[in-house]
């Protein structure tokens, strides 16, 4: 069975990770998969939208200008170099597309945040113009305002049209349920946690070169203080990738997702803000703190409460006490637990296409022997 998987590959090292993650993990299982090229039509658009999105379509020199004033975009810039070796679709028509492939899988990530005004609505992450059969695997979705009742139907008539679905995160799954209540929506890992093949074996710090890691934005005054003041007592250097913090020692540039990965195995100490930050940071088994903030702060909590991590939250911290290193036996122990479930709701949702697939087949056949 061939398999059209629909995601972001190329906005950020999260999305990136994320895509290339589910894909493995599904040609692991025996199935043939591509990512949906991200430079079809339908996403020139949300290239626009997105704050991080290195658009493929701007001018080259356009493309420098904005990189040499704002160094994450040089950053993210260079994850497309790490796509060029992925197994990628044509630029096809989302129609002609649908000729390609038995399903499209559409996930993990954002893609179901309709009402943002970065990410607006669009038809083919909602099933819209597909037409083969339809799953979904650890999407996200933000809440509709049922009094928007144009959208509100467009996404329930959409999301009517899958045949499974899944949501990484408690805030989606009440969220779609929300919209479509009648259907049974599962609550699945993240790809990155799923299978996570680019976790560095050599974890071990460098004590010639100790240094704490930032990953994120929007760090408070508070938040930076407690980071500077933990770095000079740990005689460590402050270093950020993906996002450049002037407080910090020394913004790294790192070129490839490999370099990133190993950016986290070497750190002492991390300090994500990030929903993929936080996750880079357990799966290299690092000690760390997450930096909630206004605008990724939730998802970053659930993430945390799911592995009963919540006291690596800043702000869950008691000065007073002093901080447990984390028992990562125990926290392996909960992700695989979550990573069977997964795979199985994984197995069944593809079960569910084959048998769709089958059913079509002899019906055709039925009607031609007639």
């Amino acid at each position: 069975m061939r398999i059209g998987l629909l995601t972001t590959y190329s906005f950020n090292y999260g999305s990136y990770h994320q895509a290339i993650s589910l894909q493995k993990k599904l040609q692991d299982m025996g199935y043939e998969c591509e990512l949906i090229n991200e430079k079809i039509k339908m996403f020139r658009w949300f290239s626009l939208f997105c704050m991080y999105t290195i658009n493929p379509f701007l001018p080259d020199r356009i493309k420098q200008k904005i990189a040499d004033k704002i160094p994450q975009y040089n950053s993210f810039l260079k994850i497309q170099n790490d796509t060029k070796d992925l197994e990628i679709s044509p630029r096809w028509s989302a129609s002609k597309l649908s000729k390609r492939y038995d399903c499209i899988l559409v996930g993990s990530d954002e893609l179901w945040s309709a009402s943002r005004e970065s990410i607006p609505f669009f038809p083919e992450y909602f099933g819209y113009k597909w037409k083969c059969p339809l799953i979904s695997y650890g999407t996200c979705a933000i809440k509709l305002n049922p009094k928007n009742k144009r959208l509100f139907y467009k996404v329930k008539k959409g999301l009517a049209r899958f045949k499974a679905i899944s949501v990484r995160d408690s805030i989606s799954l009440k969220n779609v349920k929300a919209i479509i209540n009648k259907k049974e929506i599962s609550f699945v890992l993240d790809p990155t946690m799923l299978y996570p093949f680019f976790i560095e074996k050599d974890n071990k710090i460098n004590d010639s070169e100790r240094y704490v890691l930032l990953y994120g934005q929007h760090y408070s005054e508070k938040q930076k203080q407690y980071i500077m003041e933990f770095a000079k007592k740990e005689q460590a250097h402050i270093y950020s990738v993906g996002w450049k913090q002037e407080w910090g020692s020394k913004f790294i540039d790192v070129t490839t997702a490999k370099e990133l990965q190993r950016m986290f195995a070497k750190a002492m100490f991390c300090f994500p803000s990030t929903f993929h930050g936080t996750i880079f940071s357990i799966l290299n088994h690092k000690q760390f703190l997450a930096m909630l903030n206004p605008i990724r702060g939730k998802k970053v909590e659930l993430l945390l409460k799911q592995f009963h991590l919540e006291n690596r939250i800043f702000e869950n911290l008691n000065r007073k006490d002093k901080l447990e290193p984390i028992d990562y036996h125990i926290v392996e122990k909960e992700i695989e637990t979550w990573r069977k479930e997964s795979e199985k709701y994984l197995e069944k949702a593809l079960e569910t296409v084959k048998i769709t697939g089958k059913e079509k087949h002899d019906k055709k056949r039925k009607n031609k022997n007639r």
